[in-house]
């Protein structure tokens, strides 16, 4: 979790968003996000309600160096759904991370009741699961987002043309996630 010093530092250009995502503490050992993460952040969200953009980056990463136990992956989704929450009392989108988790994350969004007919603004997913299951975000009216990289992976290219352009978005990870590692293509 990070905040431009001044959230207008750079108006009409940059729109920051804020959310405590799946994964903690990479300065020292990565771990999955825990109740005390949101706790934290919490009054932050009061503080900046005025300034961010969404509610965001927030989720899940269910990949086994991340989670482990049954009760890490209840930690996530327990983390998600108050920030889901949160973001419908601040009526702001939300920005989702989704890793080894596309079904419980569509699931977990459609079952809040807020966004089973949302806004089409209200929410943009990365995506990397299935198409069956990104048919679902579809009907919820879902935006998916995508690495610069979606075509180096055949199971990420078909999932790609089976959604309408128009519900696109592409993520701005590059050069780092790029379709060749650390090589820019701007």
């Amino acid at each position: 979790m990070m905040l431009l010093k001044e959230p207008n530092s750079f108006p009409g250009l940059v729109f920051p968003c804020f959310g405590v995502h799946p994964l903690q503490g990479f300065e020292k050992a990565p771990h999955s996000v825990r109740i005390q993460d949101l706790e934290t952040a919490l009054p932050l969200f009061q503080m900046y309600r005025d300034d961010i953009a969404a509610v965001g980056e927030i989720g899940f990463n269910f990949t086994p160096w991340c989670v482990s136990t049954i009760q890490e992956c209840e930690e996530q989704l327990l983390v998600f759904r108050k920030q889901l929450e949160l973001s419908r009392e601040l009526d702001l989108p939300v920005n989702v991370y989704s890793r080894s988790a596309a079904k419980v994350t569509i699931t977990t969004m459609k079952g809040q009741g807020t966004y089973e007919q949302p806004k089409p603004t209200r929410i943009v997913i990365y995506f990397a699961g299935r198409p069956s299951v990104a048919e679902d975000g579809l009907q919820a009216e879902y935006y998916f987002s995508f690495l610069p990289a979606v075509g180096t992976s055949h199971q990420r290219a078909k999932l790609i043309k089976q959604i309408p352009l128009e519900w696109i978005c592409l993520e701005t990870d590059s050069p780092a996630l790029g379709p060749v590692k650390h090589v820019s293509h701007y």
